[in-house]
């Protein structure tokens, strides 16, 4: 039987850790914890999960705090995860059903991690791996820059020489 850390917990040194994060790129993610609704700062509803990516090169695993954001604009992002985990499209979905969290959790898809740097509590600096967006139909689907749009005006060419200086 485990002991009870939360009646019997006796302080000790504390120790650092190292947390590993991934280079940026795609990786395979299982779903792992589904946890109760919160509401962002901004007022709107968000369901936050826990995704476990895996490294195939060495089977070291990072977990990601992610968070779908129930807004007009974010659901594109909620689109991919659903797509990127095999949802059929058209498929209506209650958030909010304990059957389909419990569907949802042990789900596999794949996401394009990034990596960002914050400042932790010490005033030191820290990196995480973020989710930039997710891979489906297996390509991945970041967001390419805009192509740069012409000028709407192009002048003619000076065929005048007089302003070269030699």
């Amino acid at each position: 039987m485990a002991h009870d850390l939360t009646s019997d917990f006796t302080v000790e040194a504390p120790e650092e850790r190292q947390f590993i994060t991934f280079d940026d790129g795609d990786y395979s993610f299982t779903i792992g914890e589904i946890y109760s609704f919160e509401v962002s700062k901004k007022g709107n509803d968000m369901l936050p999960l826990d995704l476990l990516f895996t490294r195939k090169s060495d089977n070291e695993t990072v977990k990601v705090r992610e968070y779908l954001v129930f807004t007009e604009g974010a659901k594109y992002k909620i689109n991919q995860f659903l797509a990127s985990i095999k949802v059929k499209i058209g498929t209506r979905i209650n958030f909010r059903d304990d059957e389909f969290l419990k569907y949802l959790k042990a789900r596999t898809g794949v996401a394009t991690l990034t990596t960002e740097t914050f400042v932790k509590k010490d005033g030191g600096e820290g990196r995480k791996n973020v989710v930039a967006g997710y891979v489906y139909d297996g390509t991945s689907k970041r967001e390419p820059a805009a192509p740069a749009k012409p000028p709407a005006f192009v002048p003619p060419p000076d065929d005048d020489d007089s302003n070269i200086p030699f």
